[in-house]
């Protein structure tokens, strides 16, 4: 399947969803809590559904009603086979967890088995644990607490699953960042869901070393998902040409959200916004070239990418490195869906060099639902018509997009 949109301005207001990766770490907190917790403002994404299917495989009743999701029950695991789909956040969060668990396997669906695993495999070994890489992924024998060092230049991911299952392990956990800390929002992310469930997480040595003491325990709590930047971001880039403008509300300026970073890279483009404390607008505005590295926000690099394109002018997008282990070869998708639109863009190492405006095309989505949404959000910027293959890969993360892009105005079929 594929869709076909005809360029027009967007503009109009529109509610973000919810963010996936703070729903994610209250879903799994709750999940680790005993008794009833409710989580509000929650969008049912193939990944979130992933996180609730495992919930549900350690024995915790999961009900869903209309954006409220209830946690209940106990802990009942069996070591039994957990279905992560294609969501990275799922399996790398719940690896230490099932391994505190006493073990159990994973199986999963895309290029996830593909995207590595060495961090738990090297913390593993050291505890004489076994971590049969591949699919089914098997996680033999039981964790326990101590000092873990972790590089700060791999995935946060793997730094936030060891602080989600410290409260479970015998013995307090220190994990020590041996290399500067990249992506520190979403350690932070981390840190704020647990607190809300009654965790304590020290900071100390300036980000270097994150403390977990000893006999905490999950308690379960009724919150809320804050709305996500990493998605409001595709709308921005989307409305920039509208004279209109387009008003997103549901967002927190008070947040660990990395993607936020969109904000400060906007202005330092020259955009024109109103931002409010839970709404931001952006409006007209010409964009002015800037040179930009991507290394502490990543997931933005395909918005900050099709901004980049609409300078006209040569701009280079840096710190592309762990691009290339998301649901896609993120530096190459990204590339290829620029050239099919009519920009110029090359890969120099780690770096994305981006030239010209694009002019329409037909674009694969390699898989990757932020590359689908990419190249809906140029398409109102092109002359032509813009075909954008398996559109559907949108479910992943924003089930409703399609839906908020004709209610700002979009036109496809």
């Amino acid at each position: 399947m594929s869709i076909r949109i005809t360029p027009v301005k967007l503009s109009g207001r529109l509610t973000i969803p919810p963010s996936k990766s703070m729903a994610h770490r209250l879903l799994i907190c709750a999940g680790l809590s005993k008794g009833r917790s409710e989580i509000a403002n929650i969008t049912l994404s193939d990944d979130i559904k992933a996180t609730i299917d495992a919930l549900r495989k350690l024995g915790r009743n999961v009900d869903i009603k209309g954006d409220i999701c209830i946690v209940d029950g106990d802990i009942n695991f069996d070591g039994g086979i957990i279905d992560c789909k294609e969501s990275g956040s799922s399996l790398r969060f719940l690896v230490p967890i099932i391994s505190a668990l006493g073990g159990g396997e994973f199986t999963g669906e895309g290029r996830l088995g593909k995207r590595p695993l060495s961090v738990y495999k090297d913390i593993f070994e050291k505890q004489g644990l076994n971590l049969k890489e591949g699919f089914p992924l098997k996680v033999e024998g039981s964790l326990m607490g101590g000092v873990f060092e972790v590089r700060g230049d791999i995935s946060s991911q793997f730094i936030s699953g060891l602080m989600l299952a410290a409260p479970l392990l015998k013995g307090e956990t220190r994990i020590k960042i041996i290399t500067p800390l990249q992506s520190r929002g979403y350690v932070y992310m981390t840190i704020q869901a647990m607190k809300k469930f009654g965790v304590d997480v020290s900071v100390e040595k300036e980000d270097r070393v994150f403390f977990i003491e000893s006999g905490q325990k999950y308690i379960s709590a009724n919150v809320a998902t804050e709305g996500d930047w990493s998605q409001a971001g595709f709308w921005l880039l989307g409305g920039i040409n509208s004279v209109e403008g387009i008003a997103i509300e549901g967002l927190r300026n008070k947040t660990h959200q990395g993607d936020k970073a969109i904000l400060n890279i906007l202005k330092e483009m020259n955009a024109n916004m109103i931002i409010r404390d839970d709404s931001i607008n952006i409006e007209r505005s010409e964009l002015r070239p800037q040179n930009i590295d991507i290394s502490q926000c990543p997931d933005l690099a395909p918005v900050v990418a099709g901004l980049m394109s609409l300078t006209e002018e040569k701009c280079v997008l840096g710190g592309c490195e762990r691009l290339r282990i998301k649901e896609s070869d993120r530096i190459e998708s990204i590339v290829c869906t620029l050239k099919s639109l009519g920009s110029n863009a090359e890969v120099e190492g780690d770096r994305i060099i981006i030239e010209g405006r694009p002019k329409g095309g037909k674009v694969k989505t390699f898989g990757d639902h932020r590359i689908a949404m990419m190249a809906a959000a140029l398409a109102p910027h092109c002359e032509g018509e813009v075909i954008v293959e398996d559109e559907t890969v949108v479910n992943k993360s924003y089930p409703k997009f399609w839906d908020d892009y004709r209610a700002l105005g979009g036109k496809y079929v």
